[in-house]
């Protein structure tokens, strides 16, 4: 015998704490609002493996990547560029904190920058449109004029 729940039962004072947020996602996934997988075509993978790979490794001088690493993940038009240093109390676990986030648009071949608040939040990065040249993005970020990227 399966355990039929309706919406309500999904979304009542006992469930919803619980799968809420998982719930949401599926449906979103199912209907189509959010896309899972890698959406860049082969082309603009090369430009972010070339030129975000290139300023990952330049930003971490030699003598300390045995303690901290820039590195940066595809996850469908998102490309986020993150630090990741051991973490204080096991050396051997290590964590992950993102800088800045760049996101394709596929309909305008361009690139918008984001940087993330404290809560976790992603903003639209101030007085920058988006932009084709992904290589003006990572100055940006290396130049970091607001100081959101790197305090």
């Amino acid at each position: 015998r399966y355990d039929v729940w309706s919406f309500s039962d999904i979304f009542s004072n006992v469930l919803f704490p619980k799968f809420r947020l998982a719930f949401l996602q599926v449906m979103r996934a199912l209907c189509g609002r959010i896309k899972i997988g890698n959406n860049m075509d082969d082309q603009v993978n090369r430009q972010v493996s070339e030129i975000v790979g290139r300023f990952c490794k330049k930003r971490v001088p030699p003598h300390a990547q045995d303690q901290i690493k820039m590195l940066y993940r595809i996850k469908g038009n998102d490309v986020i560029i993150f630090e990741s240093r051991p973490y204080w109390q096991d050396k051997s676990i290590w964590t992950e904190t993102p800088i800045a986030k760049i996101k394709y648009l596929p309909e305008d071949n361009a690139w918008q920058l984001y940087w993330q608040r404290a809560n976790g939040r992603w903003l639209n990065y101030p007085d920058f449109s988006p932009t084709s040249n992904l290589d003006e993005l990572i100055k940006e970020i290396d130049i970091d004029p607001h100081h959101v990227f790197w305090g």
